[in-house]
């Protein structure tokens, strides 16, 4: 529903400090930013409309009872936006999937030796290959998220 867009970050002495754009679907809502020093966020609301729909949906999550519950559900967004930065990171370079036999949170990877010879083509006979040796065990290949 509500998603993180144009997310600046970076660490500070007391964590880390990050702008960012709140989308809910398409439509800009909201900027929000952290200066890293241990206080809560900054919103910049487009209506007052659009931060009371945000503040409602809020309520409706795991995060309704939080101290700062606003502040919770967007960090949830953030560290959602840094695992899809990384996992689409790790694409480029090879074929990411997950066995449903595989224990933890871990991935596997395959990836050529001549890194020049990376094409597409040879990214899908890697996930054919893939798909014959595992078949129903698979859980996800990542690369096809980001086709």
């Amino acid at each position: 529903m509500y998603s993180l867009k144009n997310v600046k970050s970076f660490d500070t002495d007391d964590g880390y400090a990050f702008s960012a754009t709140i989308y809910k679907g398409k439509e800009k809502i909201a900027t929000v930013e952290n200066s890293g020093r241990g206080g809560c966020n900054f919103y910049h609301f487009v209506t007052m409309q659009a931060s009371l729909d945000f503040k409602e949906f809020v309520q409706t999550t795991e995060h309704k009872d939080d101290f700062e519950a606003d502040d919770s559900y967007v960090e949830e967004l953030f560290i959602e936006w840094e695992k899809e930065k990384t996992y689409k990171r790790w694409c480029k370079k090879a074929i990411v999937f997950r066995l449903k036999t595989d224990e933890g949170e871990g991935f596997r990877t395959i990836s050529p030796k001549n890194k020049a010879a990376w094409s597409d083509t040879l990214k899908m006979m890697y996930i054919a290959k893939i798909k014959a040796e595992h078949g129903d065990n698979i859980e996800e290949i990542l690369n096809e998220r980001y086709v």
